[in-house]
Formats: C-alpha cells, sequence, structure tokens
C-alpha cells in the first residue's frame, strides 16, 4: 500500500511527536549542559575555599609580624635582641602580652614547627618566624603554609625591626 501525502495515514504520521534520534540527542545536549555547570560549580567552591585559605593565613601572619612588633615595644629593642635567638620560632599558639612574661615565651630555643597544628575554620595551618639579628637589626618572616589539594601552600611576611 503506497501512502499519498494527502491520505490520512500520512496525516498522522506527521504529528506523532519526537523520534527516537531527537531524544536521543536533546539527551546528551542536556547531559553535556549539566556536566558543564556541576564542572563550574565544583570549581567555583575549590576557588573559594583556596581564597578564604589565603585570607586566614594573611591574618595568621600579619598577627605574628604584631606579636613581634609588640614584643619590642615591651621589651625595647636591646630587651628583644638580648632574649631573641637567630632561628625558627614556631608560633602556634601566641601568649598574651601582659598575662605571660615575653622573655619566657621567647628564651625557648627556637624549634620548627611539627606539623599543621593550628586549626582555623577547617583548615590546619604552621605558622614560623625566621629570627636573623644582625647588628643593629632584627629581621624576622613570618611564614604560615598548610596543605591544599595541590600540595603545600604558604605566605609570608618579612620586616625589620631597627634600633630606635
Amino acid at each position: 500500500m503506497i501512502n499519498h501525502p494527502s491520505s490520512p495515514l500520512s496525516k498522522q504520521r506527521n504529528k506523532s511527536g519526537f523520534t527516537l534520534l531527537e531524544v536521543l540527542v536533546s539527551g546528551a545536549v542536556l547531559s553535556v549542559v549539566l556536566l558543564a555547570l556541576v564542572m563550574l560549580l565544583s570549581y567555583n567552591i575549590k576557588s573559594d575555599d583556596q581564597a578564604r585559605n589565603r585570607v586566614v593565613a594573611s591574618e595568621l601572619t600579619q598577627e605574628g609580624t604584631d606579636f613581634f612588633r609588640q614584643a619590642r615595644n615591651v621589651l625595647g629593642f636591646s630587651g628583644l635582641t638580648d632574649t631573641l635567638s637567630d632561628g625558627t620560632y614556631c608560633l602556634q599558639t601566641l601568649p598574651n602580652m601582659t598575662a605571660v612574661p615575653l622573655e619566657n615565651y621567647l628564651s625557648s630555643s627556637p624549634s620548627s614547627c611539627e606539623g599543621y597544628n593550628l586549626n582555623w575554620e577547617r583548615t590546619d595551618y604552621k605558622r614560623e618566624a625566621l629570627v636573623v639579628k644582625l647588628q643593629d637589626q632584627i629581621d624576622i618572616t613570618v611564614t604560615v603554609s598548610w596543605l591544599s589539594s595541590n600540595g603545600e601552600v604558604s605566605t609570608s611576611s618579612q620586616m625589620r625591626l631597627r634600633k630606635r
């Protein structure tokens, strides 16, 4: 039986809906679009976490440099020079300047931190200060590091304390 374009059977076939090929193609296009959106969302979350870690690390670095600046103000340059030794100090916790004698806190021999044990907002950080004493100045580099999915990341701040 041959169908003519004007026959009722031919008109019924034209109104029948989507073919299997159209459904498969539209499903594939929708899958690609959804996959791209999920990947973009994942990238944004990862980027947001990295930015948050950098902000926290910057705050911890600033806190470390402020500690040494305040120690110089409390002890004086000569007192700080007498108290400090060249080397790396672990600054996981900083003492209250009025409650703990700074000489006791700083006079311990320099030692680097063992692991990441300064926890702040779901991330473990390590804060160390490298102290180098020169004749009329003290160079201090405070470094905060943490582990990310790409390995160890760090930020640092350098300052030079001079005899006034």
